[in-house]
């Protein structure tokens, strides 16, 4: 066992956010001089400010904007003088890029491109960056919480977390590297959303859910599902909207769903 007074590990951690505008900028007329809702990557910059050791990633697919779009994105990572985010092309992703659901002329839902994009960065990261920690999380939670207890506890004990609202939700995801979660992710997760989001499929929610507890209480029985809950509360409800940023929208600088 170890010293009570003995000090934690000190882990690298990463957190990943992703943007897919749902179609090329050049197929729809719009108004807003940026196709890129500009308030949800405020959201971003606001935890990476939060926690300045964590290595952040903005992963954007650079090839369904278009210029005006581009410089907003850009010249946004530039202005806000954050030095632990980068902001990283989706398609330099290999599986990513070679997948025909993101093709740029793609019909597939917007949720399945996202859905299974996550899961891609994710495991890309796994494979190629330093950090022990990786970590997704959708742009509008507001304070992702990666000081928290309980998320230091799950991902000790289970090697990883999934998000919460009121029910468990893939808008927030993490996976320590070298770990049967890792695994998962790699050999089930990944296969199984892209069965599921290629075609018939709205989302890649469904096998998100169904295999995560499948796996969870098949790897760890003795813990069980309902009393160790390996989630992490910061979700919002589902079907939640970012209010806007009236700075952006007053002037039409950015597109608003509202």
């Amino acid at each position: 066992m170890p010293d009570d007074n003995e000090s934690p590990v000190v882990r690298r951690r990463m957190l990943n956010y992703v943007w897919i505008n749902v179609c090329h900028d050049d197929i729809i007329e719009r108004d807003e001089l940026c196709s890129v809702p500009l308030h949800y990557f405020d959201m971003a910059y606001d935890n990476a400010r939060r926690y300045p050791n964590v290595e952040v990633n903005i992963w954007v697919d650079y090839a369904l904007l278009d210029g005006p779009s581009r410089f907003f994105v850009d010249s946004y990572g530039y202005c806000a003088d954050t030095p632990n985010v980068k902001l990283r092309n989706l398609r330099d992703i290999p599986a990513y890029a070679q997948t025909p659901m993101f093709d740029v002329d793609s019909e597939r839902p917007i949720w399945c491109r996202v859905d299974y994009a996550r899961l891609l960065v994710l495991q890309h990261c796994l494979n190629t960056e330093a950090a022990d920690d990786i970590f997704y999380s959708d742009f509008d939670v507001a304070d992702v919480a990666l000081n928290h207890p309980n998320l230091r506890r799950c991902m000790d004990r289970y090697g990883c977390i999934m998000g919460k609202s009121d029910i468990l939700e893939n808008g927030f995801l993490g996976f320590r590297r070298e770990t049967k979660a890792e695994n998962f992710l790699k050999e089930t997760l990944l296969p199984k959303t892209l069965d599921v989001t290629s075609e018939g499929a709205e989302n890649g929610y469904s096998a998100f859910r169904r295999n995560f507890k499948r796996w969870f209480n098949k790897t760890f029985p003795v813990q069980s599902w309902f009393v160790s809950k390996p989630m992490h509360s910061v979700l919002k409800p589902m079907g939640y909207i970012l209010p806007d940023n009236p700075a952006y929208t007053a002037d039409k600088i950015c597109y608003s769903f509202q």
